[in-house]
């Protein structure tokens, strides 16, 4: 039907980049629909959008602007003794307005960080689109350009990440989104190039270049965490299936040590080793690929030896030495943190975003059911996020023996309905907190593991070797879609960063099942599978069209509504009628408005850096049953 050959055409390429500069435009547009209703109504001038952090970020930007550099101490929050803000964003912000104040004169901060978000946003459709097409790059010119294509088309309009990447919402996100793509696809160039560029090895370049950006991204957002925990672990499977060598322990060495340096500067080194969410793992990951290159074949060899077992291969006795040396070490070092460990890793399997009550009080933390992602991402696009999570574990394995691929592809199969399924909704059997659900959820992901261990020992034991075809870039695919699975299952807010890795398989879904009618020579198959690919097709564009629809429309109302309006007001009297030393007290939410619109300090703000004065605001200012109480409370604070 198609010329020999076409799936090759190096054209495709440039065919995707003329798509990709219309889905940037496409993108822009749809976010600036709201710029001019973002006025403040008592002064006539630009203001941001209906959000809390973003006005912290201006008025920061703001002193930037004016001495250089950030206020420390600051006394516009919990009264000039709290910590010190380390995020870089007010200082993009600043340099923004630098920078585009060089080509005009009229250009104010205020719109600068209203046109900040979409920006950056652009710059992230850029950084996606190449990561998508880095991970497919096994594949023919037509299938990872297509796919990058479908996924990018999508990620331009997904109504999770609406909110944040609009004009007049500078927000963390908008930026970090752009260091989060752009560090894994530098790290999987680093792990697929060959050759020398500027007399440097390729491969260690871009594995600085990754660590680079991994280190702005933790200055930027926390999303940072899912980098660590998606490449780490790829990395240790494909260690534990002997895959990593000398040239890429290097590799993941030099990202992991500029990414550690970065994250104990930015918070604490007690931080960057002790979070089982963050640097834990990659901390495990670094010391084992490590310990087996220079004490790999020893500790190998010792433990044939001891066990009398000749299968056992030098990357599992290096897990279970640097497991056990590990867990003894910690259990001296952190006693506390070494016997919880296990609990906190089920704990955080169960409840991702943990049930700290502070932040369950935010609706946007509040854990979600399947049912109601489902209802958020649509039946179609969740029904193709499934079946393309499951031919994305496929195309792993497809090349391994038919008993073995029959084997894992159906206990896959099984722990996907488990892990998808387990926390259904509230009201049925499925409620994520009863035995069944439990034992659902674990039992189908031990029955996974069981079936690699199983085929793993079998084929040690027979000197059988698959591993040659496994794909290092459908690993860590497959580990992020399983990780925002989870993450999407924490927190509402957590689908931000959880969809757009959804569009991926689902793009993967429509292009994948093409190829494989292209090839295929059975007429059976051929016509279900062209079935297959127009229905997953009519899915994708009926997503497409629905997710535009709703990202538009968030656009239009994210401008300042009837409430916020009457908090501009309320602010104008603040900053005419008060003194400007005048210490505010209230509820924590609003501390940001008060500072950056009023003009006026306050005790409590949503950086909860003293966490224990929401809790004095609340018991004994806001529920007070004692007006003495709420008077001596306030005379502390003044």
């Amino acid at each position: 039907m198609f010329k020999e050959g076409w799936e090759k055409d190096k054209r495709w390429f440039y065919a995707s980049l003329a798509l990709l500069i219309i889905i940037v435009i496409l993108g822009i547009y749809i976010r600036t629909a709201n710029i001019p209703q973002l006025k403040d109504v008592t002064t006539g001038n630009y203001t941001l959008g209906p959000d809390l952090d973003p006005f912290l970020y201006l008025r920061l930007a703001e002193r930037i602007i004016e001495t250089g550099s950030l206020p420390n101490p600051d006394y516009m929050r919990y009264l000039g003794i709290g910590g010190e803000y380390k995020n870089l964003i007010s200082f993009d912000i600043a340099y923004l307005y630098k920078f585009l104040s060089v080509f005009s004169n009229n250009i104010s901060l205020e719109y600068v960080a209203i046109i900040f978000p979409v920006i950056f946003f652009g710059l992230s459709i850029i950084t996606f689109f190449f990561f998508v097409r880095e991970i497919f790059s096994p594949k023919s010119e037509f299938e990872k350009n297509g796919i990058a294509v479908l996924a990018t088309l999508l990620y331009t309009v997904m109504p999770q990440m609406q909110h944040r990447t609009t004009a007049g919402i500078p927000e963390l996100e908008s930026i970090g989104i752009v260091f989060f793509w752009l560090s894994f696809f530098l790290f999987l160039k680093a792990w697929n190039s060959e050759g020398k560029i500027w007399k440097m090895n390729k491969r260690y370049f871009f594995a600085v270049l990754a660590g680079l950006s991994t280190a702005l991204m933790i200055y930027h957002w926390g999303g940072f965490r899912f980098i660590f925990l998606g490449l780490s672990i790829a990395t240790l499977f494909m260690f534990f299936m002997g895959k990593i060598k000398k040239e890429e322990t290097i590799i993941y060495s030099i990202w992991f040590l500029i990414s550690e340096i970065a994250l104990a500067s930015y918070t604490s080194i007690s931080l960057a080793i002790f979070d089982i969410t963050t640097s834990t793992p990659a901390l495990f990951v670094f010391v084992i690929i490590v310990t087996n290159l220079f004490a790999g074949e020893f500790l190998g060899k010792k433990f044939r030896q001891i066990t009398k077992k000749d299968w056992i291969k030098n990357e599992v006795a290096t897990i279970l030495s640097v497991s056990v040396g590990g867990f003894l070490v910690l259990l001296l070092i952190k006693p506390d943190f070494t016997i919880n460990i296990f609990g906190n890793i089920i704990e955080r399997l169960l409840h991702p975003y943990g049930e700290i009550r502070t932040q369950l009080t935010v609706a946007e933390n509040i854990q979600p059911y399947m049912a109601e992602i489902i209802n958020m991402l649509g039946r179609g696009f969740f029904w193709m996020l499934f079946f393309g999570t499951f031919l994305i574990f496929y195309e792993i394995v497809k090349d391994l023996k038919k008993n073995d691929r029959i084997l894992l592809c159906s206990t896959f199969f099984i722990f996907s309905i488990g892990f998808f399924f387990s926390r259904y909704s509230p009201n049925s059997v499925l409620n994520g907190t009863n035995f069944i659900s439990q034992a659902l959820y674990f039992g189908t992901m031990l029955v996974f593991l069981g079936s690699v261990i199983y085929i793993y020992i079998r084929n040690s034991r027979e000197n059988i070797s698959e591993s040659h075809s496994i794909n290092y870039n459908y690993v860590l695919l497959l580990a992020l879609v399983l990780l925002m699975v989870l993450a999407s299952k924490g927190a509402i807010r957590l689908l931000f960063i959880s969809s757009p890795v959804f569009t991926i398989p689902v793009a993967f879904l429509v292009i994948g099942l093409f190829s494989y009618w292209n090839t295929s020579k059975d007429e059976f198959w051929k016509m279900a599978l062209i079935i297959l690919v127009l229905i997953s097709a009519v899915f994708l564009a009926l997503s497409f069209v629905n997710f535009e629809k709703q990202t538009s429309y968030g656009v239009k109302v994210t401008v300042p509504s009837m409430y916020t309006i009457q908090w501009q007001k309320a602010m104008d009297w603040v900053r005419d009628n008060t003194q400007e030393d005048s210490i505010f007290v209230h509820w924590w939410d609003y501390g940001y408005w008060v500072q950056s619109i009023g003009k006026r300090p306050t005790v409590t703000d949503g950086g909860h850096q003293i966490g224990y004065w929401d809790h004095l605001t609340g018991r004994y200012l806001l529920t007070a049953q004692n007006p003495a109480s709420a008077l001596s409370i306030m005379k502390t604070y003044n």
